[in-house]
C-alpha cells in the first residue's frame, strides 16, 4: 500500500513538472498602457485595445500552443462609464470580439479570459 501511494505521488510530481516543462505559458506585466503599447502587446493580440488610457497594474499570461490567455487590470472610476460602453453583454459577460471581461466593481479591477 505505501508503494502505491510513494508511485502515486511520484507520478503526480513527474506530470507537474512535465506540464511547467513542455506548456509554452509567457506571463507579462506592464504598469500602464503606454508601456503595453511599447511592448507590442495589443498588436500581438494579448491586451485588447480597448483598455481604458487610465490602465494600470495590467498583467497577461498566455499560452502559445494552446492561445488561450488570461490576464488583468486596474483602471481610474472615471475611465469606467466609457470603457463599459464598449462591451457587449452576453448573458452575465462582458464581451468585446474575443475577449471575455469579469469586472470587479469594487477594486475597479478587470480580468480577461479567452
Amino acid at each position: 500500500m505505501r508503494f502505491l501511494l510513494n508511485f502515486l505521488i511520484f507520478v503526480f510530481v513527474c506530470i507537474l513538472l512535465l506540464n511547467k516543462i513542455f506548456l509554452d505559458t509567457q506571463t507579462n506585466t506592464y504598469r500602464n498602457k503606454e508601456e503595453v503599447i511599447n511592448n507590442n502587446a495589443i498588436k500581438q493580440g494579448w491586451i485588447p485595445s480597448i483598455i481604458p488610457d487610465s490602465a494600470y497594474n495590467i498583467k497577461e499570461e498566455h499560452n502559445l500552443d494552446t492561445n488561450i490567455f488570461k490576464g488583468s487590470f486596474k483602471y481610474d472610476e472615471k475611465d469606467e462609464n466609457n470603457f463599459l460602453k464598449k462591451l457587449t453583454k452576453l448573458n452575465e459577460e462582458l464581451t468585446w470580439e474575443y475577449f471575455i471581461f469579469i469586472i470587479d466593481i469594487k477594486k475597479i479591477k478587470l480580468s480577461l479570459v479567452t
